[in-house]
């Protein structure tokens, strides 16, 4: 695609490449560089089936060739071209083979003119983004302008920015009115912006007087018609010498003036956001320091990106920093925030290609060394090195440069909260909101924390919200529908999921809500549905756990087996032990169980994982087969580890301590403890893990209170399916 400005239709939507948006009648829609250059490609090869291997060579290079990241882009742009019903109009899945943009007509089907190509729907002349990097910058625009607007002041000296009248240059009584309302949209754009350091004292020409002269600049501009173009011309001056600190040029076809006042406004916001942030007199910035700030700010903004995969915003943003250490090598704070992108992108999963962390840290340590940057890098580098007292203090340093940073406080939080230290955290994750409302991942950190902390009521509403303002929020998404299922609200997670688009997370639980609602046969079929793309270890982890819904626990086995012998992985051990424990194989079982607990990763403290539930299975094997001393052994270990959790909700223990109270004999404890499992919501008796209850829950058969319990937990699943039925996602 290289840097052509690609212009075409996907039915009513016209697709500007170069600006990386779809627009349509008043709506516009800024895309993220891959999720559009994924867009591109298939219209590029329109009406015909693409394999997922050739987008990710296409679009990824194979730099980052992860199926997540292409099943997501895929399931954005569907999202973002009202696409997302059951059947897909334009971005069709072609089973096994990949997908197909369908259109009337192929945009290519004529060769596109070699030179780059200029939008027929607006001009305009980048001044404040250097020639390099500037067009990497603008495309992710939109994000930038979620992160500004959430910010709070915290300057001290006010700005006192007269916004003087816009002239007309034609005499036309059209190009006066568009400059009327630009001057209003400008006064509009910055009384809403709360980011600044330094206070914006707004003003007009009439109210000069209330403002101290030696801090006075003006913003002005003309706009001028001709052969139906519009001309914008903006220019922000030091008042009392009239010295021009920043212009812009701006062009567009006189039909879209609308849409070019709208971007006006914003760039002129963005540039008094990016002078204010840096704490300097503003008529000192050069226009190569803002241009600086500019690319830095924006970095930092790719990385919050809202509404995006965190691998994804941080490559973008890594890319941009490449590019701007090619065009500024001096700047040494690039190289910091570029250092901060690896550092962030090396605690994820994925194939990025990342450079020596400990000599790019090394690096900027001689050419920056002083900023907030650098030591926000550095802490990530002592964190790193587990040397968390030199991080803490690094990451004091940073905020005391730079507080309101929600990015700093957010990985503080996190490392705060992996030594347990779940109240410092909380109020990380808490000042990480109070800076940007609108970071996602500040949300979604604070949520998961109250959940641990047994505050799901107040997890769940703040993800609830969160999810309400960012639909496609994937991430967030999940977390709430794991606390819907955990809190025993499985038709809300059923309503929850039946927005999503179709990929496996979803699909999981999607089936193991239907099972736990007693329906067998959708949870079957949900799970049966076959993908293209699905590895073969997934392929057989799903056959074995469809057999365990059917009941069919010796078959499962067979396939459990081959599972384990393609993924000698916790996961594939553990299910195998489980499947041979439902068969009644116990000493297999115990033999599986064993060497999935000898390879499981070490567990954090501060968290409970399937470590756990395999301990417990383990313990009633070794019960089944009669050795009660060893059973009891592992029984007791169950119950000291989860001294201090809650039962519900992330690293919630669930029912494993009515396991280890059975094993034990103490059925008192064990009757005691699933009372209050069902008090606090529990409600997984059908456990699509087990094909049902777990073998050791029969045992409440014993007590009297059983016939109350499953009166219960049958009456409150009768509501859930019924709610669902009217939803029109249950048959009746």
């Amino acid at each position: 695609m290289g840097d052509q400005s690609i212009i075409f239709n996907v039915g009513e939507w016209l697709v500007d490449s170069e600006r990386s948006l779809i627009q349509r009648d008043e709506e516009t829609v800024h895309l993220e560089p891959k999720v559009m250059a994924v867009l591109v490609f298939l219209a590029q090869h329109a009406n015909r089936v693409v394999s997922r291997e050739q987008l990710l060579d296409a679009v990824w290079q194979r730099k980052y060739a992860s199926d997540d990241g292409l099943t997501r882009a895929i399931s954005v742009l569907r999202k973002q071209l009202h696409d997302d019903g059951k059947q897909h109009h334009f971005i069709k899945t072609i089973p096994k083979k990949g997908y197909m943009l369908e259109l009337a007509e192929n945009p290519f089907a004529l060769e596109q003119p070699s030179a780059p190509l200029t939008t027929q729907h607006r001009r305009w002349w980048p001044f404040v983004l250097g020639a390099g990097v500037a067009s990497a910058a603008l495309l992710s625009g939109a994000l930038w302008w979620q992160s500004i607007e959430a910010q709070p002041a915290t300057g001290d000296k006010p700005i006192a920015l007269i916004v003087e009248s816009f002239n007309g240059m034609d005499n036309g009584d059209q190009s006066q009115t568009i400059a009327n309302v630009l001057g209003e949209q400008v006064l509009t754009q910055l009384s809403q912006l709360r980011g600044m350091r330094v206070p914006v004292l707004i003003a007009n020409s009439n109210s000069r007087d209330q403002v101290d002269p030696d801090q006075q600049f003006a913003i002005n501009g003309s706009v001028t018609l001709n052969n139906d173009t519009i001309q914008i011309n903006v220019r922000f001056v030091k008042q009392d010498s009239g010295a021009v600190i920043w212009s812009q040029g701006f062009e567009s076809d006189e039909s879209q003036w609308p849409q070019l006042v709208n971007t006006v406004s914003r760039t002129i916001a963005r540039f008094i956001q990016v002078s204010s942030e840096s704490q300097k007199d503003m008529a000192s910035l050069s226009v190569q320091e803002v241009q600086v700030l500019a690319l830095l700010n924006q970095a930092r903004s790719t990385r919050r990106a809202v509404d995006s995969d965190p691998v994804l915003s941080l490559i973008s943003a890594a890319e941009l920093l490449q590019q701007a250490r090619v065009t500024y090598p001096d700047r040494g704070e690039i190289l910091s925030e570029l250092a901060i992108s690896y550092f962030r992108l090396a605690s994820y999963e994925s194939s990025y290609q990342l450079p020596n962390l400990g000599e790019i840290y090394q690096q900027a340590k001689v050419e920056d060394g002083e900023s907030a940057s650098f030591q926000f890098l550095q802490a990530l580098h002592y964190r790193r090195l587990g040397q968390y007292e030199l991080a803490l203090e690094s990451f004091n340093v940073a905020l005391a440069m730079r507080g309101s940073d929600p990015e700093i406080r957010v990985i503080l939080g996190n490392m705060l909260r992996s030594q347990g230290r779940f109240e410092e955290a909380l109020s990380q994750y808490q000042n990480a909101t109070d800076s940007n409302i609108s970071y996602p991942l500040a949300n979604f950190q604070q949520a998961r924390l109250r959940s641990q902390l047994g505050q799901n009521g107040d997890a769940v509403r703040q993800l609830e919200y969160l999810v309400s303002m960012l639909p496609h929020y994937d991430i967030g998404r999940q977390l709430l529908t794991r606390l819907y299922f955990w809190k025993g609200r499985f038709d809300q997670s059923i309503s929850l999921i039946q927005k999503a688009d179709e990929f496996e997370p979803w699909r999981y639980l999607m089936a193991d809500s239907q099972f736990a609602l007693n329906l067998p046969e959708m949870a079957v079929e949900t799970y049966s549905a076959d993908l293209s793309y699905e590895s073969a270890e997934a392929n057989y982890y799903r056959r074995a756990i469809t057999l365990l819904i059917q009941g069919r626990y010796h078959d499962a086995v067979g396939v459990a087996e081959m599972y384990a012998s393609l993924n000698n992985s916790f996961d594939a051990q553990y299910m195998l032990g489980r499947v041979q424990m439902l068969s009644g194989d116990f000493s297999g079982a115990s033999r599986s169980l064993q060497h999935a607990l000898q390879i499981a990763p070490q567990q954090q403290p501060y968290q409970l994982g399937r470590r756990l539930d395999a301990l417990a299975d383990l313990a009633w094997s070794e019960y089944q087969l009669g050795n009660d001393a060893l059973a009891q052994t592992h029984a007791n270990k169950v119950l000291e580890r989860i001294e201090g959790f809650n039962r519900v909700g992330v690293s919630g223990f669930g029912v494993v301590d009515v396991i280890a109270h059975t094993v034990n004999g103490d059925l008192d404890k064990a009757h005691a403890a699933f009372s209050e499992a069902l008090a606090e919501g529990w409600l997984s008796w059908h456990d699509v893990n087990y094909g049902g209850p777990h073998p050791a829950l029969l045992q409440l058969e014993a007590s009297p209170r059983y016939p109350q319990w499953m009166a219960y937990i049958q009456e409150s699943l009768s509501q859930q399916r019924k709610r669902l039925q009217l939803q029109g996602l249950v048959q009746n």
